[in-house]
């Protein structure tokens, strides 16, 4: 097992103790056949998640990537939430709008993504 794999457990491990689970939805959209003209349904794929949900600092908000009310969420590194899915946490539904993976050496060790209301 490699440092970073150690760090991930790690990060895991923080997030189970001190955080709290989290559903992640992602809604895929469905496929256009051009010769039927028709388009297939999407898919859905859910997930639970490790997580812990903070505000932003003032500073940190840009009016832009980051804008005020965002929470900033993050997720243990089994699986990673795309832009555009919906996180379910603290009795709130957030849609991902930006994630950051935290990846030294390309191994990742925890998400972070910003979620807006």
């Amino acid at each position: 097992m490699s440092f970073y794999s150690n760090l991930a457990k790690t990060a895991k491990g923080l997030l189970v103790k001190f955080g709290q689970k989290a559903t992640v939805t992602h809604e895929s959209d469905g496929t256009y056949d051009p010769v039927t003209g028709i388009t297939s349904a999407g898919a859905t794929t859910t997930f639970t998640a490790n997580a812990a949900i903070f505000d932003y600092e003032t500073s940190e908000i840009d009016g832009t990537v980051v804008q005020k009310g965002d929470s900033r969420i993050l997720l243990d590194s089994d699986n990673k939430p795309l832009v555009g899915s919906t996180i379910q946490i603290s009795g709130a539904i957030l849609k991902v709008v930006n994630v950051l993976v935290i990846a030294p050496s390309n191994e990742a060790v925890i998400y972070d993504a910003t979620g807006r209301r």
